[in-house]
């Protein structure tokens, strides 16, 4: 078993199974999960594909199935349907615990969005750290207009839960069980494509990324949880 397969694995295996608990039933509502999911994956391995193509980012070999999707390790397709997976479930698990807890993010998003957005132009020299800033920050303010409610929730999982989580796995994929960056990580990256600050071995750029990916897929877990289920957060 491959490093980033088993990665993925110890990752899916109990929100998995805890998909079940009769308190969560998070089973019950996979098919909005996946209608999101899919949704959302394609743009996202489009964007990975071709960064991969260009050496904006890579993979190293010997920790890899060798399976391989066009240019993309068959890993790097799950992990986005398996990290999404996790996430979400958190999401919803905690929304049930912090249900009470109210806060607006509505100017949140607008100062987050801003600061993202004139970053995006000031470092459109450096694709990874351009397109990652400018679409979050798109995204962002568009969710400042519309003003969604499930962003309450969504703050508290990343923050509390999914950042720590996050590090973990990302850290591991960006070379903190080979000896760092330099030393043949699972994942690599073209640091002139990169603002090149790293937390612990994780570009800061995968931060914004990750929130990204995780927060497109809860807005469509919950668009589509109302389209099936009437269910509105």
């Amino acid at each position: 078993m491959s490093t980033y397969f088993q990665v993925l694995f110890f990752s899916f295996l109990i929100p998995f199974l805890f998909s079940f608990h009769p308190k969560i039933n998070f089973y019950k509502t996979w098919s909005a999960f996946f209608l999101a999911n899919f949704l959302v994956s394609i743009p996202f391995l489009i964007w990975d594909e071709i960064f991969v193509r260009i050496d904006v980012w890579g993979f190293n070999n010997e920790h890899l199935s060798g399976l391989t999707i066009f240019s993309l390790p068959i890993e790097e397709i799950l992990f986005f349907i398996v990290i999404p997976y996790c996430c979400v479930f958190t999401y919803e698990v905690l929304s049930i615990f912090f249900a009470k807890v109210i806060f607006s993010t509505k100017t949140i998003n607008f100062i987050f969005g801003l600061i993202l957005f004139i970053l995006s132009i000031i470092f459109s020299d450096r694709l990874y750290t351009f397109y990652t800033f400018f679409t979050l920050g798109l995204f962002l303010i568009f969710l400042f207009k519309y003003n969604k409610s499930f962003m309450k929730d969504f703050y508290i999982t990343y923050f509390l839960i999914t950042v720590t989580f996050f590090i973990i796995v990302n850290g591991i994929l960006t070379g903190g069980m080979t000896g760092g960056p330099l030393n043949n990580p699972p994942v690599w990256y073209n640091n002139s494509e990169t603002l090149n600050i790293r937390f612990w071995t994780i570009p800061i750029e995968d931060f914004f990324y990750s929130f990204l990916l995780l927060l497109s897929n809860t807005y469509f877990y919950e668009f589509f949880k109302i389209k099936l289920y009437g269910k509105k957060k």
